[in-house]
């Protein structure tokens, strides 16, 4: 079986992440990693906000990255680049996300237990904050789901890539995902639970 590898992208959000980070740090499930995608260069400060006491944020699984200059676009240009850039095995699964965002403690655990040979994509329910934090009860379709409620298999998110820069890309995304899955007869398993909340 693979890991969960997770990419957020972040700006000027420090405490905000160090939550997305610590929501990782305690899944039931430890099989994951966490790689952060700063738009432009961190503000002074901003990493040690995320990294240090208390407690010491010294986990080998999460990685800071940035990138040269800030790009804009929603994060989007730099999801595509760390999609792309990201080393990964066939059977790992990949989550795209905000640094803003939180995760349930069983949330990777969840994903992996749905993850056979055969699945494509696996997706939850969320809250969303749009809506004043009700369920989002999502679907496979564009403005019906955001990014960080579904993880693809890692051999499906690069073959397809994610090539939009607009506001709804993440949809756009994950129909993209679909098809290709359908064409190569992978499943796409909906977990039960409320596993996400968009902030």
């Amino acid at each position: 079986m693979g890991i969960l590898k997770i990419i957020a992208v972040s700006y000027r959000r420090p405490i905000a992440l160090r939550l997305l980070c610590d929501s990782f740090r305690v899944q039931t499930n430890p099989n994951w990693e966490l790689h952060v995608c700063h738009d432009g260069s961190y503000p002074n400060g901003d990493l040690d906000l995320i990294t240090q006491d208390p407690p010491k944020m010294d986990d080998k699984r999460i990685f800071f990255y940035n990138s040269a200059k800030r790009k804009g676009e929603y994060g989007h240009p730099n999801r595509k680049q760390m999609l792309d850039r990201l080393e990964c095995k066939d059977d790992d699964f990949i989550l795209l996300t905000n640094d803003d965002n939180y995760y349930v403690p069983h949330f990777v655990e969840r994903v992996l237990s749905a993850a056979a040979k055969t699945v494509g994509i696996v997706y939850c329910d969320m809250l969303h904050n749009y809506y004043s934090y009700e369920v989002l009860r999502t679907e496979l379709a564009v403005n019906h789901i955001d990014m960080g409620a579904f993880a693809v298999r890692a051999s499906v998110a690069k073959k397809v890539g994610f090539n939009s820069t607009k506001f709804e890309a993440d949809g756009i995304y994950a129909v993209e995902c679909m098809r290709y899955c359908q064409e190569k007869g992978l499943r796409t398993i909906k977990v039960k639970g409320i596993l996400f909340v968009h902030n």
